[in-house]
């Protein structure tokens, strides 16, 4: 695929580049989000919920996009927020992911919560994500297109094209042909 996308760039065809690189991106997006899902599986795995310390409690894991809880002061907001719905957290698995614990009982405040305590993205929505960058790669197309465009009509003003005749001569057959020198 990558030789296919190199050949693109010879010929300048960008549809055929935004469809290479776009199946690009999402094969590795699969891999990732299959990685991320096992990964999930395993930490979460609770062999038995009759054991003294899980009893009791409800866990969730909270998303973010592009390395959101990177950030000390996000991370500490986050918890803030999350523990006035009664929330602890438990661990951090990565700068894109929190998993947290609740006792049973924090149930009976949710009604009082500002946000929604079973959420599990936190920051911008990924369809407004998703929106932007969508934005934001036809913008960059456009204006490729139109400095291609610019280019090429320079170098077409400078080349002098002589004009077709207006009308074609007819020569008819039965009618004496013209010397030829």
């Amino acid at each position: 695929m990558a030789s296919a996308f190199l050949m693109s760039l010879l010929f300048l065809d960008v549809g055929i580049q935004v469809v290479i690189f776009d199946r690009m991106f999402k094969t590795h997006q699969r891999s990732k989000q299959k990685k991320v899902r096992e990964e999930e599986e395993n930490l979460t795995r609770y062999e038995s919920y009759d054991t003294k310390e899980q009893k009791g409690w409800e866990f969730k894991i909270l998303r973010t996009t592009g390395g959101g809880f990177r950030r000390r002061k996000t991370l500490k907001r986050v918890c803030e927020e999350e523990a006035r719905c009664g929330w602890i957290l438990l661990e951090k698995l990565d700068d894109d992911r929190l998993r947290f614990r609740r006792p049973l009982a924090a149930r009976e405040r949710d009604h009082m919560a500002k946000i929604d305590p079973y959420r599990s993205h936190y920051g911008v929505p990924i369809d407004l994500e998703y929106l932007v960058m969508l934005v934001l790669v036809l913008g960059i197309m456009a204006a490729a297109t139109y400095a291609g465009y610019k280019a090429m009509s320079k170098v077409f003003d400078n080349i002098d094209v002589q004009p077709l005749p207006t009308k074609p001569e007819i020569l008819n057959p039965n009618s004496p042909q013209p010397p030829t020198p």
